[in-house]
């Protein structure tokens, strides 16, 4: 299912599926854009213990992306939401942060570039992670190939979302309206 609200996603509550039987992901809520609700989960001190690493408790989540604005944009919406984030635009960087605590998302561009996403997806699966994965993606084709892929390799995905990109860099149009080229 592919979440669009106009020029910014917004998620809420995905299930409890995980990319191994047995390991089903811890189930999550995420306050969108529009939203102003807070989820009561989350409505706890956050303590940060003197390295920086967030206090037991605190979700964490991580986003691959090679875009720094949207890893921007990622990372200051999770954090209303509660989450501790994890901004990796390198799979070197992912890998590492990863065989230090597992996460209870991951959010994996699937845009072609430096990151393969295919990849991450892999080494999530073999390393048996319960995190819930999400494939986000400003094209909505390469949204919906790369999902139809992952799903047949046996890779679960909790949701695909379309990033703020959707519309401005494919200059898309609403319903009712028409695009003009010069």
């Amino acid at each position: 299912m592919i979440a669009n609200r106009g020029l910014f996603f917004s998620f809420l509550q995905f299930g409890s599926r995980g990319l191994s039987k047995g390991k089903p992901a811890i189930p999550l809520e995420l306050v969108g854009i529009h939203d102003n609700r807070i989820h009561p989960g989350f409505r706890r001190n956050v303590r940060v213990t003197p390295n920086g690493v967030m206090a037991r408790g605190k979700k964490t989540a991580h986003v691959i992306d090679d875009m720094s604005d949207q890893l921007q944009f990622m990372e200051r919406h999770l954090e209303r939401s509660g989450f501790s984030v994890g901004l990796h635009s390198e799979f070197d960087a992912l890998k590492y942060a990863m065989s230090r605590r597992d996460a209870d998302a991951v959010f994996v561009n699937v845009r072609p570039g430096p990151v393969d996403a295919i990849d991450v997806l892999r080494f999530l699966a073999d390393r048996q992670s319960r995190a819930s994965i999400f494939l986000m993606s400003g094209d909505l084709v390469a949204l919906d190939v790369n999902r139809r892929y992952v799903e047949e390799v046996g890779i679960v995905i909790a949701d695909c979302l379309v990033t703020p990109s959707a519309l401005a860099d494919q200059h898309q149009c609403r319903p009712g309206q028409h695009h003009h080229t010069a």
